[in-house]
C-alpha cells in the first residue's frame, strides 16, 4: 500500500440516531422506565449519539421529568409526538460542546 493512500471511509466512531423505547418494561423496581432511563441516556451520550428518539408512557415519566433528565446530558428535546395509547415519542439531539 502507498504511504500517501486515503484512510478507510468506514462509519463514524459515532452514531448519529438510537432509539429507545421504555413503554414496555417488566414490573419491579430494577425494570422501571425510570432506573431504564438512567442507565441509557449516559451510555448514549458518552458514545457521541447526535440523536435520541424516546417513546415512553407519560403515566411512568412526566415530559418535564424527560426533558430535565436529557437536558442533564447535553440533549434539548425538538419535537414531541404524541401517540393514541397515553406514550409520547421525544426526539432529541445532542447540543454541540462549547
Amino acid at each position: 500500500m502507498c504511504a500517501s493512500a486515503p484512510q478507510s471511509r468506514g462509519r463514524s466512531e459515532y452514531v448519529e440516531v438510537e432509539e429507545v423505547d421504555l413503554r414496555f418494561t417488566p414490573e419491579g423496581c430494577t425494570s422501571h422506565p425510570v432506573i431504564k432511563l438512567s442507565q441509557i441516556v449516559p451510555s448514549l451520550a458518552l458514545r457521541g449519539v447526535k440523536v435520541a428518539v424516546v417513546h415512553f408512557k407519560e403515566d411512568d415519566i412526566p415530559l418535564s421529568a424527560m426533558k430535565m433528565f436529557l437536558s442533564k446530558y447535553g440533549y434539548s428535546v425538538e419535537e414531541v409526538v404524541r401517540l393514541d395509547d397515553n406514550s409520547l415519542t421525544v426526539i432529541a439531539k445532542r447540543r454541540p460542546l462549547a
